[in-house]
């Protein structure tokens, strides 16, 4: 006594097209929201003489992205403070921004690309 299933090679071909659908429309979802984290962050990081804010960017491989500034030393100084000026924090209030909007902006696409 056996069992005999009709059209399993026909699921299983279309159940991996549909993982590489879902893993192509991921990895654009996260960076396209990754885009948009850079223009959060640039949006309300202190401008002095604009070098801050045009050194954040991205960072994208497969569906991890980061998101911060590149290449000014003085990054940390602007979110902490010093002894002589105040924090004016820009990266944790993103990561909190992110934390809220990311995971449903991007579980929203995937959910459209799949429907």
């Amino acid at each position: 006594m056996g069992v005999r299933v009709k059209g399993l090679q026909a699921v299983t071909r279309r159940l991996r097209g549909l993982t590489d659908r879902i893993t192509g429309v991921t990895e654009t979802a996260v960076s396209d929201f990754a885009d948009e984290t850079v223009k959060y962050m640039q949006s309300i990081v202190a401008v002095d003489t604009g070098k801050l804010q045009r050194s954040i960017d991205k960072t994208v491989s497969g569906t991890h992205a980061t998101v911060g500034p590149r290449g000014v030393d003085y990054a940390g100084f602007v979110e902490n403070g010093t002894s002589r000026t105040p924090a004016q924090p820009y990266v944790q209030p993103t990561i909190e921004w992110a934390r809220v909007n990311g995971p449903k902006r991007i579980a929203r696409r995937i959910k459209g690309e799949i429907s």
